[in-house]
């Protein structure tokens, strides 16, 4: 009861959790963070086969009941007490919630890598609605009564829009603290809050939760091992995006064999509806959808975010590994002028690595 208790109080995580997890680490090797509709789900496939032990959506550090019941509970779940290749968590609420980061970090291993995918806010945001929609036909269904149509996209985001408008003077971070609480508007009102739509992040701050930039530093001062891997490069590029992350693993090794049969899984993703319209070269997406009016609004209002997101990343004194940044250039780059030299040098023999100028872990789009 005393432990219950405890959860509930601020500040508390690291010194509930340090007494949960006394006498031993997780087992997690693997923890993918977010956010949603970002390929989450793609790469948590690819990096999955028979001798990898993966768990998608466990909510574990989102949820206070769950947390409460300790390490032992999660590692059941995971059943880290079988011998396999790869363990993973991959629940892409975790990003946007401070409490969860600060969670996982206190109960995970210091090697544990954490890896966020990166997609453009506005695309992502767009998906994210669809998946909403999608949420409203089947609670239709199941309560057997007809389809309400649903909000349009830009009302479901204007009080979220209109939050960020006022909050122009603070910092981006403080404007996404207060923001991401703000609820989807109209119709999706109505929808059930169980499952994962009772999560910070489901069914509010539609926007928010494609502002990564202020949680990617959050958890990066919590956690050193962060990965941050281009949703569009794991589908332009998926087998050689899956051989990079797998050799970004402490102590994993590519197997072809592993990343053959997945690739296919997530490359058939790439023409699903919900990523919207791909032709290889130019940036369509979810973007092409939205009125010109809107889309110029909401490009202005993220104007920050991206500059931030690109210092963060694109910097030449980065310490944050990427994958793939160059097939986001269309929105993320570095102000004209300004040239982000490469984090880590490239390969001695380039020869022996044809796809190295496609997929590198080089923090800059040059490099990579």
């Amino acid at each position: 009861m005393m432990m219950m208790m405890m959860l509930g109080t601020a500040g508390m995580f690291p010194l509930v959790l340090a007494a949960m997890v006394a006498g031993g680490e997780s087992c997690v090797e693997v923890l993918i963070v977010g956010p949603p509709k970002s390929g989450t789900t793609a790469l948590f496939g690819a990096l999955s086969d028979d001798d990898a032990r993966a768990t998608k959506e466990l909510y574990f550090f989102n949820d206070d009941e769950a947390f409460g019941r300790g390490l032992g509970h999660y590692e059941t779940l995971l059943a880290c007490d079988r011998k396999r290749d790869l363990v993973m968590d991959a629940t892409p609420l975790y990003l946007v919630n401070a409490a969860a980061l600060e969670r996982a970090a206190a109960a995970l291993r210091t090697t544990t890598t954490w890896i966020a995918l990166l997609r453009e806010p506005v695309d992502r945001a767009f998906s994210h609605y669809n998946m909403l929609r999608r949420f409203e036909v089947g609670q239709a269904r199941r309560e057997r009564r007809a389809l309400a149509p649903s909000s349009s996209f830009e009302a479901a985001i204007e009080p979220e829009v209109r939050c960020y408008e006022a909050q122009a003077n603070r910092s981006l971070a403080e404007a996404f603290d207060v923001c991401l609480a703000t609820p989807v508007a109209g119709s999706f009102a109505s929808l059930e809050k169980k499952g994962k739509l009772k999560y910070l992040g489901s069914l509010n701050g539609l926007l928010s939760v494609g502002v990564v930039a202020p949680q990617l530093r959050r958890a990066k001062g919590l956690h050193d091992e962060l990965l941050v891997v281009s949703q569009r490069a794991l589908f332009d590029d998926g087998e050689a995006v899956v051989d990079a992350v797998l050799g970004a693993l402490p102590g994993k090794k590519k197997n072809t064999e592993r990343t053959a049969g997945p690739v296919k899984r997530y490359e058939s993703l790439s023409d699903h509806a919900d990523f919207g319209l791909h032709d290889g070269a130019t940036f369509l997406g979810h973007r092409s959808r939205i009125d010109a009016a809107t889309l110029a609004r909401l490009d202005g209002l993220l104007e920050r975010h991206t500059r931030e997101l690109a210092d963060l990343l694109l910097s030449p004194t980065t310490d944050i590994v990427s994958l793939g940044l160059h097939h986001d250039r269309h929105w993320l780059h570095r102000p004209t002028g300004e040239v982000a030299a490469p984090a880590t040098p490239p390969p001695k023999e380039e020869e022996e690595q044809p796809e190295a100028a496609a997929v590198s872990c080089a923090a800059s789009p040059a490099a990579a």
